[in-house]
């Protein structure tokens, strides 16, 4: 069997839109940041202020920047999920498991695992992204990390697979 973990932090707008996306087998950890689908000043002033919340609270991603084009993530998606061969992929939440389901809808064969309520699966924290220079992170605050959060995801799921 083999299996990928993926996570992802982004924007509900009011669909999710991945702005960071992390993924890893543990023999690789690739992860991508995503550019906006439309420009910051051209949103609806209810939806700039829902970003600037995640900006400055939850992941500290600024919506503007990114550098992989956003009509790329399907092609993303694709080669990491159905070239790789991948029979189940691991998610932690709800909106994930969404975005992933009607992205990867035409594949059958895939398992989609939630792992949201699963009793003993890591609460995943704000920490220091050490090992991530996307995130505003001047100022040393700690926030949500996609990279951080799918080795947590990962690391938790080897010790409890067969």
């Amino acid at each position: 069997m083999k299996f990928l973990v993926i996570d992802m932090q982004g924007f509900c707008i009011p669909e999710f839109i991945p702005k960071e996306m992390t993924f890893t087998d543990g023999r690789y950890v690739a992860h991508y940041w995503i550019k906006a689908l439309k420009p910051f000043k051209d949103l609806d002033p209810k939806i700039k202020k829902h970003i600037r919340w995640f900006e400055n609270n939850h992941h500290h991603l600024r919506y503007n920047d990114g550098i992989v084009d956003s009509n790329e993530v399907p092609n993303i998606l694709y080669k990491h999920i159905i070239q790789d061969q991948v029979d189940t992929v691991y998610v932690k939440g709800h909106i994930k498991q969404h975005f992933l389901q009607f992205n990867l809808g035409q594949y059958n064969g895939i398992r989609l695992i939630n792992l949201e309520n699963t009793l003993d699966v890591p609460h995943l924290l704000q920490c220091m992204p050490y090992n991530c220079t996307h995130h505003i992170n001047g100022q040393k605050t700690a926030c949500v990390c996609s990279y951080e959060n799918c080795k947590t995801i990962y690391n938790w799921l080897i010790g409890k697979l067969p």
